[in-house]
């Protein structure tokens, strides 16, 4: 999904680099809404066409993304011109009508260009930071946001639980996902262009750095987090945290650097609200940010 503002005039080099400048998360408790009926028939179908039990979706409530992340981005880009949003989730959005990546750019200043990411398990998040600094470099924009939402649980399965479960049944992984009364969670990074002048820290922290490793079978998911680990690091010195996704339990990063760990059973933007509040300390160092695909094996990582 993407929406584009008009073309711009020049096509720079992609030689630029991009800092994070501001950082926010939060979790949301609601205002909780029902399903529409459109998007109670379209998600019937869906069940029904894998067998399962329709009567998840009976008195269930939840919060579109769009409603979650719209004053949450608007607080964090207050001031800020903003030249293109990305958005990532990985547990589906709750309310089917409302593209929330067109809400959260339109919250912002400016008519920002907008791309969604999903699909893409615990990946999503790093996809997004990808694509944004990639496609930010070529089309020569100065300020980027990158939106990680997710909810806590669904009354429905995402699509890889379902094939896991056999036919009939009415559990849903993903209720595993609830933590308290909370709905959900949010994470947001404001990055400007190392070069505008607005950088915040620019002379004491890493530009943005994504890294992506295969799964390999002649080699454990622990060598291949290392592997990651030097990559997204190279020559710079060691982070002075490393915050790691459910994925990288039992991993330990080889250098001298504090560690958190997110808990097994949360989903994408748990991890990336962690990072948000560790970036948004005044005076930190470098972050880095590592998460195991369960489904591929296959590892993301950032450096911040």
């Amino acid at each position: 999904m993407y929406a584009m503002s008009p073309a711009r005039a020049a096509q720079a080099p992609a030689t630029r680099s991009y800092r994070v400048a501001r950082a926010a998360g939060a979790t949301f408790s609601g205002p909780l809404q029902p399903l529409s009926p459109d998007s109670r028939e379209f998600l019937s179908h869906q069940l029904a066409a894998t067998g399962r039990s329709t009567r998840c979706l009976d008195q269930v409530s939840g919060t579109g993304y769009g409603r979650m992340v719209e004053q949450f981005v608007a607080d964090l880009a207050a001031g800020t011109p903003v030249d293109l949003t990305v958005l990532a989730h990985e547990m589906p959005d709750f309310v089917l009508e409302q593209v929330a990546g067109i809400t959260a750019a339109a919250a912002t200043a400016g008519a920002p260009t907008m791309f969604t990411v999903t699909d893409a398990g615990p990946a999503a998040p790093f996809a997004a930071l990808r694509l944004a600094t990639l496609f930010a470099d070529r089309q020569d924009l100065a300020h980027v946001v990158i939106v990680a939402v997710d909810q806590f649980r669904l009354p429905y399965h995402p699509l890889a639980a379902v094939s896991a479960q056999p036919a009939g049944a009415d559990s849903a992984p993903a209720t595993s996902l609830r933590r308290q009364d909370n709905v959900g969670v949010a994470a947001a990074l404001l990055l400007h262009r190392t070069d505008d002048g607005t950088a915040e820290r620019a002379a004491s922290l890493p530009a943005v750095r994504t890294v992506w490793r295969a799964a390999s079978p002649s080699r454990s998911t622990a060598e291949v987090l290392t592997s990651a680990y030097e990559e997204a690091v190279g020559a710079e010195r060691p982070p002075s945290l490393a915050v790691l996704g459910p994925g990288c339990a039992g991993w330990v990063p080889p250098g001298p650097t504090d560690v958190r760990r997110v808990a097994v059973g949360r989903p994408a933007a748990a991890l990336w609200a962690v990072v948000a509040a560790a970036t948004a300390v005044p005076g930190r160092g470098a972050i880095l940010v590592l998460d195991v695909d369960p489904g591929t094996g296959d590892v993301a990582g950032a450096l911040l």
